[in-house]
Protein backbone atom coordinates (compact mmCIF):
# COMPACT_ATOMS: atom_id res chain seq x y z
CA UNK A 1 0.00 0.00 0.00
CA UNK A 2 0.93 3.49 -0.74
CA UNK A 3 2.04 5.64 2.43
CA UNK A 4 0.35 8.74 -0.06
CA UNK A 5 -3.24 9.60 1.19
CA UNK A 6 -5.78 9.90 -1.36
CA UNK A 7 -6.80 13.52 -0.42
CA UNK A 8 -2.95 14.57 -0.59
CA UNK A 9 -3.33 13.78 -4.12
CA UNK A 10 -6.13 16.30 -4.77
CA UNK A 11 -8.57 13.41 -5.61
CA UNK A 12 -12.35 13.45 -4.65
CA UNK A 13 -13.55 10.00 -5.54
CA UNK A 14 -12.04 6.74 -6.59
CA UNK A 15 -13.33 3.97 -8.79
CA UNK A 16 -12.89 1.02 -8.09
CA UNK A 17 -10.12 1.14 -10.46
CA UNK A 18 -8.08 3.86 -8.97
CA UNK A 19 -9.00 2.84 -5.60
CA UNK A 20 -6.88 -0.59 -6.45
CA UNK A 21 -4.01 1.53 -7.90
CA UNK A 22 -3.72 4.14 -4.88
CA UNK A 23 -4.14 1.41 -2.44
CA UNK A 24 -1.81 -1.28 -4.71
CA UNK A 25 -4.77 -3.21 -3.76
CA UNK A 26 -6.36 -6.12 -6.40
CA UNK A 27 -9.90 -4.75 -7.23
CA UNK A 28 -10.94 -7.99 -5.62
CA UNK A 29 -9.72 -7.67 -2.14
CA UNK A 30 -11.57 -4.30 -2.10
CA UNK A 31 -14.67 -5.75 -2.65
CA UNK A 32 -14.54 -8.43 -0.97
CA UNK A 33 -13.15 -6.83 2.24
CA UNK A 34 -15.94 -3.94 1.67
CA UNK A 35 -18.58 -6.74 1.69
CA UNK A 36 -17.13 -7.91 4.96
CA UNK A 37 -17.69 -4.11 6.40
CA UNK A 38 -13.63 -3.97 6.35
CA UNK A 39 -13.36 -1.17 3.99
CA UNK A 40 -15.09 1.82 3.40
CA UNK A 41 -18.53 1.55 1.97
CA UNK A 42 -18.81 3.14 -1.95
CA UNK A 43 -21.53 5.15 -2.81
CA UNK A 44 -23.70 4.69 -6.19
CA UNK A 45 -23.01 6.58 -9.14
CA UNK A 46 -25.14 6.38 -12.04
CA UNK A 47 -23.98 2.51 -12.68
CA UNK A 48 -20.76 2.64 -11.20
CA UNK A 49 -19.16 2.30 -7.78
CA UNK A 50 -16.88 5.24 -6.43
CA UNK A 51 -15.66 5.80 -2.62
CA UNK A 52 -14.83 9.35 -1.07
CA UNK A 53 -11.08 10.03 -0.78
CA UNK A 54 -11.48 11.34 2.85
CA UNK A 55 -13.38 7.61 3.83
CA UNK A 56 -10.47 5.68 2.18
CA UNK A 57 -8.04 8.25 3.81
CA UNK A 58 -9.94 7.37 7.07
CA UNK A 59 -9.48 3.71 6.52
CA UNK A 60 -5.87 3.36 5.60
CA UNK A 61 -4.96 6.12 8.84
CA UNK A 62 -6.94 3.70 10.96
CA UNK A 63 -4.70 0.68 9.75
CA UNK A 64 -1.96 -0.47 11.93
CA UNK A 65 1.64 -0.28 11.40
CA UNK A 66 1.46 -4.25 9.90
CA UNK A 67 -1.34 -3.19 7.48
CA UNK A 68 -4.44 -5.16 6.74
CA UNK A 69 -4.61 -8.41 8.02
CA UNK A 70 -5.93 -11.50 6.76
CA UNK A 71 -9.31 -13.41 7.73
CA UNK A 72 -10.13 -10.87 9.81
Amino acid sequence: MTSQCPEDQGVLMYSLESASQALNLPPSTIRDMERKGQFPAAVRIGRRLQWKAKDIQGWVSSLSPQGVKGGQ
